[in-house]
């Protein structure tokens, strides 16, 4: 995983090959390691490989100790992610130009498409209101739950709420808020919890813009106003 011989590891200080951005925090996770006789430890570390590219490893680690609590070994599980951390570091940055183009571009995709909304439902106004009030009403108790699944890092989980709020944005017209929701789907596809959470706070961010925009009496008597003219 790094370029070294099991005996030139077993005889090289840990610290040589902890990323220096990551060593203040080794050390005091060490330190925790010795001074709690309870302690085991489960941790994404970054490295140095032997030819000097980075490496991340996820470890779990524990401190065996003799009769009298005095420590003798540890002993290492240590699983190589590099190529997933290289994976998600990709996806991040392709991610990040889906969120600003979903998110914060207004000109290339609407908040809230009232007309295309008003027109399935046959103009039905009333209708409208009805369905716009049932999903102002679920659609936070559905991001709740896709928190809630993120953080217990059920991802699988997570792309299906991720795939529910997306088809719920788009009954609506809530187009930013749907692309935002289908580029968690895709996260949940490809393992992405890091993406899903960071995804998590631009999702809230749309809803809370197409829930603005829903409500909006301004917004709504002129969305009115325009079909009216447009059918006399």
């Amino acid at each position: 995983m790094l370029g070294y011989s099991d005996r030139e590891l077993l005889n090289k200080p840990w610290a040589e090959v902890c990323h220096p951005e990551k060593l203040a925090t080794a050390l005091d996770k060490e330190k925790r390691l010795w001074n709690d006789p309870g302690c085991r430890l489960e941790v994404e570390g970054r490295y140095i490989h032997r030819n000097g590219s980075e490496a991340w490893a996820r470890m779990k680690i524990a401190l065996i100790r003799g009769s009298d609590g005095t420590p003798l070994y540890s002993v290492l599980h240590v699983e190589d992610i590099t190529g997933r951390k290289r994976s998600q570091a990709a996806h991040r940055e392709s991610g990040g130009h889906f969120r600003v183009m979903a998110g914060y571009s207004p000109s290339m995709m609407s908040v809230f498409d009232r007309a295309e909304f008003l027109n399935r439902l046959m103009d039905d106004e009333e209708l409208m209101q009805e369905v716009i009030q049932k999903f102002l009403a679920d659609a936070p108790r559905q991001i709740e739950a896709l928190r809630k699944l993120a953080a217990l890092k059920d991802v699988k989980g997570s792309g299906l709420k991720a795939h529910m709020i997306k088809g719920a944005a788009s009954n609506v017209g809530g187009e930013s808020m749907r692309a935002v929701a289908g580029m968690l789907e895709q996260a949940g596809k490809t393992g992405d919890l890091e993406l899903i959470d960071a995804g998590l706070e631009d999702l809230e961010h749309q809803f809370l813009k197409l829930k603005d925009a829903m409500t909006s009496p301004s917004e709504s008597s002129e969305a009115i106003e325009q079909h009216r003219n447009a059918h006399r």
